[in-house]
């Protein structure tokens, strides 16, 4: 995507827009599924060697959670802008 001008109305539009449409594929769809049997086998600390292993594994888990969860936090953020740019205007 080009560059993201955070000032521009239009192109956070596109942003989210893009973003979206990607969600609906069903790729994402299975992209989603295969992280989360990936978390649930990073999910237990029995396999942990030692106290490296699992701060790694944690690492792991923050990330996945952090994709996992990457629609319903695009949408918290597009709400927060627009009831900011709304409340601004």
């Amino acid at each position: 995507m080009d560059n993201l001008d955070p000032e521009s109305p239009e192109a956070l539009e596109k942003y989210f827009a893009t973003l979206k449409s990607t969600f609906l594929t069903e790729g994402w769809q299975v992209f989603q599924k295969e992280l989360l049997e990936e978390a649930k086998n990073l999910d237990s600390v029995q396999t942990c060697k030692d106290s490296e292993d699992l701060h790694f594994r944690r690492g792991q888990l923050s990330i996945l959670g952090n994709i996992l969860n990457l629609e319903e936090n695009l949408q918290k953020s597009q709400d927060h802008l627009e009831e900011t740019y709304y409340e601004g205007s």
